[in-house]
């Protein structure tokens, strides 16, 4: 993990942010909130996969990561950051880079990556992510709005 996010990371944890995977339906229903108004996900939008939650010292779930993994044929296995979205007030505060490294440390050792849009591409660069067009396995995004991978290292 690179030192500016591990400062960012103890910084917030000293002020008692937590970072934990989604417990009980009423963290999931605040992270799905999230991610619709955040991100704009349509309302009919199914979100399977666990559910990496930020929360804030006064027990508000400010963020939210969804990740998705699986193992490919050569038997690695794989961390997709489906949807990331922070609190619009929260933004601008270490939230969202914190949660992408917690996100990192969960999936111990496993590669991390996600898509990312030319909007966002500032956000993950400086959260310490590699940005490329491709995976090096030939996968490519098939959404136009997110046309480029954040890879975590």
């Amino acid at each position: 993990m690179p030192d500016k996010m591990t400062k960012k990371a103890r910084k917030l944890t000293r002020k008692g942010w937590t970072f934990r995977f989604a417990r009980t339906e009423k963290d999931k229903n605040k992270a799905v909130e999230l991610f619709r108004t955040v991100d704009g996900i349509a309302g009919n939008a199914v979100f399977d996969g666990d559910i990496l939650v930020a929360e804030s010292p006064h027990h508000s779930i400010a963020g939210a990561a969804l990740l998705g993994s699986w193992e490919d044929a050569n038997g690695l296995r794989h961390c997709l950051v489906r949807v990331l979205a922070v609190a619009p007030d929260k933004q601008g505060k270490g939230v969202g880079t914190a949660l992408l490294w917690a996100t990192h440390a969960a999936a111990r050792g496993i590669e991390v990556f996600g898509g990312c849009s030319a909007a966002n591409e500032g956000f993950y660069r400086a959260a310490g992510c590699e940005i490329r067009t491709d995976l090096g396995n030939g996968m490519v995004s098939s959404n136009p709005l997110y046309n480029r991978w954040f890879v975590l290292p």
